[in-house]
């Protein structure tokens, strides 16, 4: 069996089940698979369509594959977590809904030849070409209905479906032998089953297409490492293996750019290392022999050679993987408000139907009539507009969000959003700017500054560039020329050799080295037993610039805040939310953030997994979190979260872990985002009140006789035509503000930028 060990004593099984479909799916095979003897741990998610079953090893393994078969599931082992074929579902959504638009239309014009007088022949011909074209377009277009309800009904059981495929079998069979049986010319119904085709697959491609832009963060961390590395072999030789070829103790060769493919320990060598994704450290750390490299590093300024201390398996971001897609199985929602309203509506139209059926068959004793009134009730209490209330708002808010540059990943996303209470941001990136600026460019002398500026054009190194953008960033500068002769030490500096003058720009302890003519030659072959002791933590880091070991220049880089992030911090705290600050950067460079903005709460150098033990320490207090962050060590802890949003210069794991990203980079994204959700909720909410207060108004007029099923398709259409304007409406920049105001958030979240596009 293709389990995951998990410990001595537990396996885990993960099962590809791709018929899930709502929440009552998700609670049915959770009961179920649970009760199961063995079993310890059972989660369905819903976005992946996976079920995930954890067992007692030390006993025979479960029978999840016929539970789920039981259950009228098909499933199959998922090998790959990484699989993700092509979805097959939304081409099949939409030829389905392109057919059903065509035969609705041209039995409507069909209808209307019948209803203006025409004569008798006339009439059962264009009865029978109805026929013709409502039967194969039903067939076709309804499966995703039928399928469903005859999966529900044949395991005992009932979901939204059954009533929809009951109504449209029923009025099918009555209006076919209506016109092939009994030869009549009164009125049949054959466009009544094809509208309610249509406007039930315009709400279930528009749902689909929302839950599947909510796409797992697991396949994007594939994306990260690279395809394979440089081994070295004995006689200096190298060859190039793929990833699932490395096994611990291969010695990798690391050129400087490159990404680290597995954990290893430098074996040989000096180097930074931007670990910003991986650990969220804003400043590049030095390495050198024995050191730690985890997958997902970059090296940044010389070759290193490394042992490899673990497979692609077992490193770094494969156990990455399997915490985030661990939290995607266990995290929970809540479940939708249309999935809420579903569960007791198939029930209710069910009997309605049923004891209408029986009262008229029992006063009239016309099996005829009787059954059209029950499928009238069927026709006019179809979820219609109930299924359009939700996914309507969603995308058109969705659009909107996309306008003013936020992508909308999981319609569901907004539902959540208006539930936090408690933001948390990373600070790396989100709160900053995540480059390291130089801050006291003005203090420097112009004639050291053109030797720094010559000297940085020779490294990739953050702070080599921070001083060539300050450089830049002077009216009327014009770049001195590159030194040929200037060399880059990995971890300490550049240096430069100039008529016998030794300039360098670096770290302070390693700069102003004394220098001697005897040692010059044997510098090169020294620097890498330099003590490498780290200066007082401050806020700012210091470069400096020497000539033969006396300071010339000293620069002070700061990982600047966003300009937006004080105002957007402010609006969020003045909206009554709670704001913290997790990070896994220095413990300095956090606090001074944090006091900057005002924010109290604050932990730094936090590991990935201590950053989702947080967000589940808040949400087990009570707490509804966001969580907003940009690397690869936030994607846990944004996968945990309530809700989550990522920039868009975020690591792609970033972005595939969070529910929103915002592409202009610009923290307002997170108060536009919240003041549309809140909007996107009270028409959601407007709507399934229309939806209800229908069926409220309908039900009694269906039961009473008073309804044909023509009347209760027009009825039902014109009703999901509502609720359609309805979401629609939120086009309008004036609906959008006036609805801001009802929400009760403050005006100034919603900016003129997103007027503009509102």
């Amino acid at each position: 069996m293709a389990s995951k060990v998990l410990d001595k004593h537990h396996r885990e099984i993960v099962f590809s089940v791709p018929d899930i479909k709502c929440g009552g799916c998700i609670n049915r095979i959770e009961k179920r698979i649970g009760a199961l003897d063995n079993v310890t741990k059972v989660r369905v998610n819903l976005t992946s369509k996976q079920v995930t079953v954890k067992w007692n090893s030390q006993q025979d393994p479960p029978a999840v594959s016929h539970c789920l078969r039981s259950l009228g599931y098909i499933s199959q082992i998922s090998v790959d977590p990484l699989d993700t074929d092509r979805d097959q579902v939304i081409p099949y959504l939409i030829r389905a809904l392109a057919v059903a638009a065509f035969a609705s239309g041209n039995i409507m014009l069909l209808s209307v030849s019948v209803w203006s007088g025409a004569e008798q022949q006339t009439k059962h011909l264009f009865h029978v070409l109805s026929a013709l074209i409502a039967l194969p377009a039903v067939a076709y277009s309804g499966q995703v209905f039928f399928h469903s309800a005859w999966r529900s009904l044949r395991h005992r059981s009932t979901n939204m479906d059954v009533p929809i495929s009951i109504g449209i079998l029923l009025t099918l069979g009555l209006s076919c032998y209506d016109t092939f049986v009994r030869q009549s010319t009164d009125a049949v119904y054959f466009e009544a089953p094809v509208m309610l085709v249509f406007f039930l697959l315009i709400g279930r491609t528009l749902d689909h297409l929302m839950r599947k832009k909510a796409s797992t963060a697991v396949s994007g961390l594939a994306k990260l490492q690279p395809s394979g590395a440089w081994i070295s072999r004995v006689g200096n030789g190298v060859e190039y293996r793929t990833l699932s070829e490395i096994v611990p103790g291969d010695k990798l060769k690391i050129a400087a750019g490159e990404y680290v493919a597995v954990d290893c320990l430098v074996d040989s060598g000096s180097s930074d290392v931007d670990c910003s994704l991986v650990t969220g450290e804003s400043v590049p750390r030095n390495v050198h022999v024995g050191d730690k490299l985890l997958a997902g590093s970059r090296n940044l300024t010389a070759g290193l050679y490394a042992i490899a201390t673990a497979d692609v398996k077992d490193s770094y971001l494969s156990q990455m993987m399997s915490i985030i897609q661990n939290i995607e199985n266990t995290r929970s929602k809540g479940r939708r408000l249309a999935d809420k309203v579903s569960v007791w509506y198939a029930p209710v139209v069910h009997l309605a139907a049923v004891l209408s059926f029986i009262a008229w068959y029992y006063l009239t004793d016309d099996l005829h009539h009787s059954v059209t009134i029950a499928i009238a009730v069927l026709i006019i209490t179809c979820p219609c507009a109930l299924g359009l209330a939700v996914p309507m708002v969603q995308v058109v808010i969705a659009r909107r969000l996309f306008e003013a540059g936020i992508l909308v990943k999981d319609g569901a996303a907004l539902e959540r959003l208006v539930q936090i209470d408690t933001v948390v941001f990373d600070k790396t990136g989100t709160l900053t700017t995540g480059k390291p600026q130089l801050v006291n460019a003005e203090a420097i002398e112009p004639v050291a500054f053109e030797m720094a500026v010559a000297m940085a054009r020779v490294s990739q190194h953050p702070y080599s560039q921070a001083i060539l953008t300050a450089f830049q960033d002077r009216a009327g500068t014009v770049f001195p020329e590159e030194p040929e002769t200037a060399i880059e030490l990995a971890g300490y500096g550049l240096q430069l050799m100039v008529a016998g003058c030794r300039y360098r720009l670096g770290r302070p302890v390693w700069a102003v080295e004394p220098f001697s003519e005897s040692l010059q030659q044997n510098e090169s072959s020294n620097h890498a037993n330099i003590s490498s002791t780290v200066e007082a933590q401050t806020a700012l880091s210091e470069s400096v610039l020497t000539c033969n070991g006396e300071v010339i220049a000293e620069f002070l880089f700061e990982d600047s805040l966003r300009d937006e992030a004080v105002s957007t911090i402010n609006s969020l705290r003045a909206q009554g939310l709670h704001i913290h600050c997790l990070s896994g950067d220095s413990a300095s460079a956090v606090k001074s953030c944090a006091t900057e903005l005002a924010i109290d709460q604050f932990n730094a150098e936090l590991l990935p997994d201590e950053k989702v033990a947080y967000v589940d320490t808040l949400a087990r207090s009570g707490h509804k979190t966001m969580m907003i962050g940009d690397g690869l060590n936030d994607a846990p802890a944004l996968a945990a979260a309530h809700v989550s949003m990522a920039p868009g210069s975020a690591s792609e794991v970033g972005r595939n872990s969070a529910d929103l990203v915002f592409t202009r980079n610009n923290l307002q994204a997170v108060l536009q985002a919240i003041t549309l959700a809140h909007i996107a909720n009270r028409s959601i909410k407007q709507n399934l009140c229309i939806a209800l207060a229908y069926n409220a108004l309908a039900l009694p007029l269906a039961i009473g006789g008073w309804v044909t099923p023509l009347v209760a398709a027009l009825a039902m259409s014109a009703s999901s035509i509502v609720v359609m304007a309805n979401a629609l409406r939120l086009n309008a920049w004036g609906c959008l503000t006036s609805h801001s105001k009802l929400s009760g958030l403050n005006n100034s979240v919603v900016t003129p930028k997103v007027g503009q596009y509102a």
